[in-house]
């Protein structure tokens, strides 16, 4: 309940009134029962929680800035990098299905712009010769 009262708080925060209120009423139309998951024995006993305070922490954003401005990556796959993501609202239910995504090594950094490596003796050099690590 305290939750749910912040987020009412969060959102009544935007709202402009034309009088001052005195009571508040919250109607609900429907109700949907979701049993809880069964905890169980964890490798790692805190990620329940964080992951839940992440979610509340989101939940708390939205209802601040607007549910199309809280966004979270979902991977997709693509053989172009760049496109290997899609953002989503943070409120959207997440797929459980993980995309068949390669496991090989992606590159940590996309430039706008290709950068011109100098060659030296047919190979290329950036911070040194490359080396080929897979492949």
């Amino acid at each position: 309940v305290e939750h749910l009262m912040r987020l009412l708080g969060e959102h009544l925060a935007r709202v402009t009134l034309a009088a001052p209120v005195g009571d508040l009423q919250l109607c609900v139309d429907e109700v949907d029962i979701v049993p809880l998951p069964v905890d169980s024995l964890e490798l790692l006993p805190d990620t329940r929680a964080s992951a839940q305070s992440l979610n509340l922490a989101l939940e708390r954003i939205a209802a601040r800035l607007g549910p199309e401005r809280v966004l979270r990556p979902r991977l997709v796959e693509d053989h172009r990098p760049e496109r290997m993501a899609t953002w989503h609202p943070a409120s959207e239910k997440r797929p459980r299905a993980k995309p068949r995504c390669p496991t090989l090594p992606q590159p940590t950094l996309l430039l706008p712009e290709p950068m011109r490596l100098p060659m030296r003796g047919g190979q290329p050099l950036y911070q040194g010769p490359l080396l080929l690590l897979v492949g």
